[in-house]
């Protein structure tokens, strides 16, 4: 039999040709937006899903059909909360025009990471790749959009959505979503809870959910924490009990500097010395100044050192540590 089938959301002619298991590629011929699929047949539609059956009723209701299919004997509907698929009736042959046996599953590409990292100066994007597979979302009653939704760690508070339109061309297979707090926002570190919906409106996303009709199978919440970088300073608590005059960091040369330090005990050995720690990882670079013995009231003088491996030091993210070892 034959049977002429249309392009829908993000999958054009061309592709839905190209993805077909059933009929062969040789017969079917791309028109416009429509591809013409000629030869479907019980032979065909065995083979293509693999099963034991050779008649009608039990290709339509094998379990071997893949559900994710744009084109099939599968259909979609919301049922409970839930996205649920449901197989066509009557059994008709010509639903499998079109159909890809290997579509696959709903699910993550990306899932936001656990831990993000800003600054004052940054805005934070929570960005989900999500796969809606081949699923014809505008044919599921009132579904017009799926919503990226932030919430706050409890996930009782909406703060921030947005919404794809399932009919704005772009719609289907992978697709992007994403959510922007701008610079500033978020000042100490907050966790996040994402979700993600099918909504029955493409502009607005109501808290009560009621705009919600259910969630994307195999797509699960995410927890995010948004830890936030402190402004790059000098610390010189370490040189408690000794004289300091001037100290001072310079980002863009990747410099600390003092114009004097001294005290009024002797040391054996004593070192000083800068670390410059990272709070992303804490990883350290260390920076000797002076290392030797030291006779009480000595004045070290105006000292500088580059205490980074390249210049300059970020303005946010890092604490240089000025401090004094000793004896040891």
């Amino acid at each position: 039999m034959s049977k002429v089938i249309s392009a829908y959301e993000s999958f054009t002619a061309t592709a839905i040709k190209t993805k077909a298991t059933i009929p062969d590629q040789s017969d079917m011929t791309v028109n416009g937006t429509n591809v013409e699929c000629s030869n479907i047949s019980i032979a065909k539609v065995h083979n293509g899903i693999q099963s034991s059956c050779l008649h009608l009723y039990g290709l339509c209701t094998s379990p071997r059909v893949n559900k994710y299919s744009g084109f099939g004997p599968r259909y979609w509907y919301v049922s409970g909360g839930n996205l649920v698929s449901g197989i066509k009736t009557p059994y008709q042959l010509g639903d499998f025009a079109g159909y890809n046996h290997n579509a696959p599953a709903t699910g993550w590409m990306n899932k936001p990471a656990t831990t993000m990292w800003s600054s004052p100066t940054m805005d934070v994007i929570f960005t989900a790749d999500i796969n809606v597979s081949e699923i014809k979302y505008s044919d599921i009653t009132n579904c017009h959009g799926v919503a990226l939704t932030i919430w706050n760690a409890a996930g009782t508070s909406l703060l921030k959505f947005q919404i794809l339109d399932v009919d704005s061309g772009s719609f289907g297979g992978n697709c992007s979503l994403e959510c922007t707090f701008t610079a500033g926002t978020i000042t100490t570190e907050t966790t996040y809870t994402g979700k993600i919906y099918l909504t029955d409106n493409t502009t607005n996303f109501l808290e009560n959910l009621g705009n919600a009709l259910c969630k994307i199978p195999n797509i699960d919440d995410f927890t995010t924490t948004v830890k936030v970088y402190v402004s790059t300073t000098l610390n010189t608590s370490g040189t408690a009990g000794w004289t300091l005059s001037n100290a001072a960091i310079n980002l863009s040369l990747a410099e600390v500097s003092f114009n004097d330090m001294y005290i009024n005990n002797s040391y054996s050995n004593v070192v000083i010395q800068v670390r410059l720690v990272k709070q992303y990882d804490g990883s350290t670079e260390t920076t000797e100044f002076y290392s030797g013995a030291y006779t009480a009231n000595t004045h070290l003088g105006s000292m500088v050192k580059v205490v980074h491996s390249s210049t300059p030091i970020p303005a946010y993210g890092y604490t240089a540590y000025l401090e004094v070892l000793e004896p040891f």
